[in-house]
């Protein structure tokens, strides 16, 4: 059976028609899908670049194929061009093919309605929340609070259509996009599951389990001890710069409050969007813009592997977050991680690692608090190791492997019956 995947990450497309990526979701990402699944076919944007760079890494590959959509940037552009992406994907689904929406995204949701025009079963991905990206503090559009509660709502909706959810977070997105009622909920991540007849029981298949790709050479032996200079707090974000839901913002002016208060710190942003002019504004304004580098995207894999290394801290201040992929790469790597109290990030952190969103001085002071005290960066380095394995590839491989073969199974027995999937009482039109 075929795998049909909507990814939401812009890949690139060269003349001879091949597809690339620098950060995310290259060939080898899709090596679990291939044991369960004859094929996969990647359902995403990608747009054009003249060649293929050095660093570029290939995202096709046997058994791997990629259909493209109509390509956008941003909701002004997608309601420009909204026919000619609808069209594209007419025929992205074939009848008969297995489906799985990675959401919120809007190349999930329009493929979701042509769906469920046909009656097409699906499952989903839930990754983050469109509830928190939109909220005032992530993004202060006038339009922004009509799309979070239609988006919100949305969503809502495609976690009671699925024939089966995988959840990212433990607890956090489950509270705000329940599944259906009947559903047959896996066990706690302390409990390997695998798809059997069982299982079919409850019509709906769920499971929490996270995408992050740790695989046993990715974390150290030893944890962190001290802070590789004494003068000198070495910092790392790894995010999109195309939004500021991830909290650049905050992170630059949390650098100069700490500047203010004796402690230096050097910023190094790994990522690329339409706010980086903003962000070294912002830095030059505040008196810290020497201190802070904007390295565009960084490869995958390798490249992200030297950046934490030469780190002292990664720091994710988001108000809005799934669990963050990059966060956890870092804590395998024996990083100490400062972070938000958004989204699934408390599953991550302890308390004593976390701030409000937007504030900036309670960051400045966690700065100040690492650069005084050696104990401190040990303490949150062996924290961060022992979560990170509880994440690591080997130790979720079967649950993975379960919701796959849950997502075929269901699929098959949907296409077998021909009938249509039961449409739950409360959900909404």
């Amino acid at each position: 059976m075929q795998l049909c995947l909507t990814l939401d990450h812009r890949f690139l497309q060269t003349p001879d028609g091949g597809v690339w990526t620098v950060t995310q979701c290259p060939y080898s990402f899709y090596e679990e899908y291939l044991e369960v699944f004859d094929s996969v076919r990647v359902i995403a944007r990608a747009f054009p670049v003249t060649e293929a760079e050095p660093h570029f890494l290939p995202v096709e590959g046997p058994g791997v194929e990629f259909f493209p959509v109509a390509s956008y940037k941003g909701p002004v552009q997608y309601l420009r061009r909204v026919r000619s992406v609808r069209r594209s994907i007419q025929s992205a689904v074939p009848q008969g093919s297995a489906v799985i929406l990675r959401v919120p995204s809007q190349v999930a949701n329009t493929v979701e309605a042509s769906l469920r025009a046909r009656n097409h079963p699906y499952a989903v991905d839930i990754v983050a929340d469109p509830y928190d990206v939109l909220s005032p503090a992530a993004n202060p559009s006038p339009l922004a609070g009509v799309a979070r509660v239609y988006f919100t709502r949305l969503m809502k909706d495609q976690a009671l259509r699925a024939i089966a959810i995988r959840y990212v977070t433990l607890n956090y997105l489950q509270q705000r996009y329940p599944a259906r009622g009947d559903a047959n909920v896996m066990p706690p991540l302390d409990s390997p599951v695998t798809f059997n007849d069982s299982s079919r029981a409850g019509h709906q298949y769920v499971t929490a389990v996270s995408d992050a790709n740790l695989p046993d050479d990715w974390f150290v032996e030893e944890p962190r001890r001290s802070l590789r200079e004494k003068e000198s707090i070495h910092a790392l974000f790894i995010g999109t710069l195309g939004s500021l839901y991830k909290g650049p913002d905050t992170l630059i002016r949390a650098v100069a409050l700490a500047k203010s208060e004796g402690a230096h710190v050097l910023l190094r942003f790994a990522g690329s969007g339409k706010h980086v002019a903003e962000l070294k504004s912002l830095a030059g304004s505040l008196g810290v813009g020497e201190q802070i580098t904007f390295l565009g995207d960084v490869q995958a894999g390798a490249g992200i592997r030297a950046e934490l290394d030469r780190s002292d801290v990664f720091v994710l201040p988001s108000r809005a977050e799934g669990v963050p992929r990059a966060m956890l790469e870092a804590m395998a790597r024996g990083l100490p991680c400062l972070g938000s109290h958004a989204g699934g990030i408390p599953e991550l952190l302890h308390e004593e690692d976390r701030v409000q969103c937007n504030d900036a001085s309670a960051l400045a002071a966690k700065f100040v608090q690492i650069s005084g005290d050696g104990g401190r960066v040990a303490r949150m380095s062996i924290r961060n190791l022992q979560t990170a394995r509880k994440y690591a590839t080997s130790r979720l491989r079967e649950r993975r492997r379960g919701f796959l073969e849950a997502v075929r199974e269901l699929t098959a027995d949907h296409h077998r019956s021909g009938a249509a999937t039961a449409r739950p009482a409360n959900l909404s039109a």
